[in-house]
């Protein structure tokens, strides 16, 4: 797994992070807003597909975890899913769009460990 832990969302992606703050407000999610401008990419999803943009803002092994509280929000590009009252995984799907983030993080990553 690759880590990204000083990657903040909210400079890495602000269009997205700005998707989330939308749609939170929607969803009148004051306590998920609260942490959507401190949270950090932590690792990019492993499935795959080079078109997918998806990436965790928690641990993976916590959002493993069947005994935690898991609930979803939809969003044009995807899931926001939440782990015991965490954003913990944000799922874009394989697209043109999942592609642009998918290389924009792993971009970021180069220039982390450099």
């Amino acid at each position: 797994m690759n880590s990204f832990q000083s990657l903040k969302l909210v400079l890495l992606l602000p269009e997205l992070t700005n998707d989330i703050i939308e749609k939170l407000k929607k969803e009148d999610r004051s306590d998920l807003l609260n942490q959507v401008q401190e949270l950090k990419i932590i690792s990019l999803c492993e499935c795959g597909d080079p078109n997918c943009g998806s990436f965790y803002t928690i641990e993976p092994s916590k959002t493993e975890n069947e005994q935690l509280n898991h609930e979803g929000f939809r969003t044009p590009l995807g899931l926001i899913e939440v782990f015991d009252g965490e954003i913990g995984f944000i799922e874009i799907m394989p697209s043109e769009i999942g592609k642009e983030i998918r290389t924009k993080i792993s971009k970021a990553l180069i220039r982390e460990e450099r």
